[in-house]
């Protein structure tokens, strides 16, 4: 894993907050991938060795019909930036788990308190 596309449906800024000197981080946008199917932007993750990471379920699709690639998926909604950043920040432990294992795909949730 060399690190994360982030798909449209996500803001450019959060590759700014995620990215590492170890860790590669790109949104579709700055790939030429605005409004481009989902099917090439899968193939481009795979080709890439990135992570998808999305707000977009038809990418937990592509992951379960497809060989290879992996896909983090964030089932939160709408939220501002910081929330965001926030909610993956609190899920950093995870993701490095999910980033060491053969899985294949990690749904993030917001968890009902």
């Amino acid at each position: 894993m060399s690190g994360f596309l982030l798909d449209e449906n996500l803001p450019r800024q959060l590759a700014e907050f995620l990215r590492a000197p170890t860790v590669q981080v790109v949104h579709v946008g700055d790939e030429g991938f605005l409004a481009t199917s989902d099917a090439s932007i899968w193939e481009f993750s795979i080709l890439a060795n990135l992570v998808v990471v999305t707000k977009d379920s038809d990418f937990l699709e592509l992951a379960t019909v497809s060989a290879t690639g992996r896909v983090i998926h964030l089932a939160v909604g709408n939220m501002k930036l910081a929330t965001l950043c926030a909610f993956i920040e609190g899920h950093v432990q995870v993701i490095h788990e999910f980033l060491r294992s053969a899985d294949r795909i990690l749904i993030l949730r917001i968890e009902n308190r």
